[in-house]
């Protein structure tokens, strides 16, 4: 049976491993006119496209290199993505889905801009994507950001390895703590 033409784009963040990579799987089997894109860090890009396209049997698979803890990676990954769309290598994009996260046990991590790492990968850089490639969204479009219960900061729900939330304004989130193990770990 000849697998039909992909006629609209869904880019996935955090598609490469554990949950997320199961949910590529299913994405791609039960939609098989969607190209799935998926922001992939390092240079794994090609291998982790290659990995879902024969596990899934699908060839609507495409991945582009993309560190989420570094605003530069964003942008370049935004531009390649634009550069697919407007040569029509890619359909239409139609959703953007934002699986990725980290989950650091200490806000004195830091992304490559100096950002506390839980802010940077979990927000900002969703944010980034979305407003670069947010006029690329063809309707009927769908934003979906996938969140989790680690910010309950208790044994049930993180095995009281993550500071309790901290909620201050943006930019006191974005900065990094200076306290030798944040949470008091």
């Amino acid at each position: 049976m000849a697998m039909p033409t992909a006629t609209s784009t869904l880019l996935m963040t955090g598609g490469s491993s554990g949950i997320g990579r199961k949910a590529a799987v299913c994405l791609l089997r039960e939609h098989p006119d969607q190209h799935l894109l998926l922001l992939v860090r390092g240079g794994r890009a090609d291998r982790i496209a290659a990995e879902l396209a024969a596990e899934a049997g699908s060839d609507h698979v495409s991945a582009v290199p993309c560190d989420l803890a570094s605003l530069t990676d964003i942008r370049g990954a935004a531009k390649e993505v634009i550069r697919r769309l407007d040569a029509e290598e890619i359909p239409p994009l139609h959703v953007i889905l934002g699986n990725a996260g980290v989950q650091t046990v200490s806000a004195t991590t830091t992304t490559v801009d100096g950002f506390e790492m839980t802010f940077g990968v979990n927000v900002l850089a969703n944010y980034t994507l979305l407003r670069l490639l947010s006029p690329k969204l063809v309707p009927p479009a769908r934003i979906v950001i996938v969140g989790s219960g680690v910010h309950f900061a208790d044994f049930r729900h993180n095995l009281g390895m993550v500071p309790k939330p901290n909620w201050s304004s943006t930019d006191q989130l974005a900065m990094p703590s200076t306290a030798p193990r944040a949470g008091g770990f």
